[in-house]
This record gives structure tokens, C-alpha cells and sequence, in this order.
């Protein structure tokens, strides 16, 4: 009984998911000129570590 109550309400949470991504839009984050100068000014000014630059390069890195 467990089990099948676990399977609906994930059906149910998936499927609100996937309306709520339907009819608000996927999140997008959209590269513009301004975002690009503010993250290498903050990683030159040592304010931010060098991963979030190579997470917006897209390399991943070492820990």
C-alpha cells in the first residue's frame, strides 16, 4: 500500500512540475554583456574564486 501511495504522489509532483514549467516558462539564464563584465571584474578583483568562471566557461574543475 505504501508503495503505490509513494508512486501516485510522485506522479502528482512530477506532473505539477511539468504544468508549472508549461505555463511559467523554463528558467533561462541568458548571457548579456553586462553579466559577462561583472563576473571577470569580481574574479580579477579576487571578490569571487576562480569556479565560478569555469562554471560559466563550462570546464569543470577539481576540488
Amino acid at each position: 500500500m505504501n508503495f503505490i501511495i509513494t508512486v501516485a504522489l510522485t506522479f502528482i509532483v512530477v506532473m505539477l512540475a511539468l504544468l508549472v514549467f508549461r505555463y511559467v516558462g523554463l528558467p533561462v539564464y541568458r548571457v548579456e554583456a553586462i553579466n559577462v563584465q561583472r563576473l571577470l571584474e569580481s574574479v580579477l578583483a579576487a571578490n569571487r574564486q576562480h569556479h565560478g568562471l569555469g562554471c560559466f566557461c563550462g570546464y569543470a574543475h577539481s576540488t
